[in-house]
């Protein structure tokens, strides 16, 4: 019997009245009830006994964990002391537009400051960007503070948490940013064989000899060229001038199978302000690497060695020349260079020397003697023009340098002296032929004739020397130029004491 059924067997014989009889069934079953009830209750006191006792283990093991709580509460209030100051550090983002970029173009680095829970800082920090290789510049819109040698820039980020800054190639120094957008605008020129830009073009091509690059390469060309603006001109001059170790006459083949691409690393970091009296400690930084494919030395190589169309045009404007009396042809020679030497930059100069001497070289019909020795003169003198050209401009901060200059003008003055020279031979030699066609014998004018003569044949032979020691000079030894000038100087004087006498 259950709890339940003796309870309700219990309230069944209730109530009775007075004198009412109890039959045996009744108490029977009443006892019945009261004894499932005592076992009831009695097992319930077991229970009970033992609730009791889990629940007073219960309260110690809960007197432990308090005693526990209060002793992590206090670790957690050192704890939070001792992280504190990690969480005024701040979470700094860096990304561009993309990572690979054609010298000429400019990437612009974003930086993003926030918390550490990616909330925007009140405060406004400032960003220390800092570059291994490459020229940072401003932009604009932005609190910037510039460091020497555009290495680094310091900014502070905008109500949105963001810096930025340019990154250009390393010889960009001194460019406005009018002429590298001018740079810019040039690359992106259209490339018809990979309907791309130049950039782009110049960036997909596996290497300089592709044939993607070589067309992109000749869109360049035009760009140097180009009469109406000059930027992309002083941009690639301004390489050649600075880069030290490319400032070395070109060759073929190409001696470069492969690009060379320079990676910068980027630094960002960043502070709670921009005073340096106060002692910051940098609380966040982040670096990305962004590279720069340097196209200009290949394309220098193959632009400068690229003189046969150029040899084609100038021939005709030279032959007329070697047809003149050697005086007159010096004229025209150095008004022709000069004609083509305009607005030409660093680079067009040096390709416009080889072409014109090439075409120099190139030419046929000179049978005369001394015109044949002009040629030669004029092609020496070519030569070392073109070369103390460039040191000129390379090497101009150099002593060397200094002194090849007024050594080429010179010997431009001396190849004039020579000149002169030689329409004074063709006219004694006129003289000589005339007087020998005279029949009379006078004594006195064929003394005369004899002794010009003589001058004559003395002259020749001292222009044949000063012919041996243009050759010999070496433009690229001080002594060797030094002691040829002063030799031919020797020269043209006692050619000018004969003619004197």
């Amino acid at each position: 019997m259950t709890l339940q059924q003796a309870i309700n067997q219990v309230n069944a014989l209730a109530p009775k009245s007075a004198g009412q009889l109890i039959k045996h069934t009744d108490w029977n079953a009443l006892i019945t009830s009261i004894a499932t009830i005592g076992t009831a209750v009695s097992d319930n006191q077991t229970r009970l006994d033992l609730v009791e006792a889990d629940a007073q283990a219960l309260r110690n093991d809960l007197t432990a964990a308090i005693a526990r709580l209060d002793t992590v509460e206090e670790d957690l209030d050192e704890l939070r002391g001792q992280i504190a100051p990690l969480l005024d550090q701040y979470l700094v983002r860096t990304s561009c537009e993309r990572i690979r970029y054609a010298m000429g173009e400019v990437c612009v680095i974003t930086a993003e400051v926030t918390t550490l829970t990616g909330e925007p800082i009140e405060e406004r920090p400032w960003v220390d960007f800092v570059s291994s290789w490459g020229r940072l510049r401003q932009v604009p819109g932005f609190t910037s503070r510039a460091g020497v040698g555009d290495n680094s820039v310091s900014v502070r980020v905008n109500n949105e948490g963001i810096a930025q800054v340019q990154l250009r190639a390393d010889h960009t120094e001194g460019f406005t940013d009018t002429e590298e957008q001018e740079v810019q605008g040039s690359l992106q020129t259209l490339v018809e064989v990979s309907n791309t830009t130049i950039a782009q073009t110049l960036l997909a091509a596996n290497s300089p000899t592709e044939f993607t690059a070589q067309a992109a390469f000749k869109a360049l060309s035009k760009e140097y060229e180009r009469a109406d603006t000059n930027a992309m001109r002083s941009y690639v001059d301004t390489y050649f001038v600075r880069m030290p170790e490319y400032q070395i006459r070109p060759i073929r083949p190409n001696p470069f199978p492969s690009w060379r691409d320079y990676r910068a690393t980027v630094m960002a970091m960043a502070k709670p302000d921009g005073d340096p009296t106060t002692a910051d400690y940098s609380r966040g930084a982040s670096s990305i690497q962004i590279t720069f494919r340097d196209w200009i030395n290949y394309w220098i190589n193959d632009y400068v060695l690229d003189i046969n169309p150029g040899v084609i045009d100038v021939i005709p404007d030279l032959e007329p020349i070697f047809t003149k009396p050697i005086g007159e042809a010096t004229l025209d020679f150095e008004g022709l260079m000069a004609e083509k030497l305009i607005d030409k930059g660093v680079i067009g100069r040096m390709k416009t020397f080889d072409t014109i001497r090439e075409a120099i070289g190139q030419l046929g019909g000179v049978t005369d003697p001394v015109m044949t020795q002009f040629k030669d003169q004029v092609t020496n003198a070519v030569a070392v023009q073109g070369a103390n050209d460039i040191n000129q401009w390379v090497y101009s901060v150099n002593t060397t340098a200094a002194q090849g200059i007024p050594t080429a003008t010179a010997f431009l003055s001396m190849q004039k002296q020579s000149a002169g020279l030689g329409d004074e031979i063709h006219n004694l030699t006129g003289k000589v032929q005339e007087t020998e066609n005279v029949t009379q014998s006078i004594a006195v004018l064929e003394g005369r004739m004899q002794a010009a003569e003589n001058v004559g044949v003395n002259i020749d032979q001292r222009l044949n020397l000063i012919n041996d020691s243009v050759k010999a000079i070496n433009v690229f030894d001080d002594s060797s130029i030094q002691f040829g000038v002063n030799k031919i100087t020797a020269d043209i004087e006692l050619i000018r004491n004969q003619l004197g006498s």
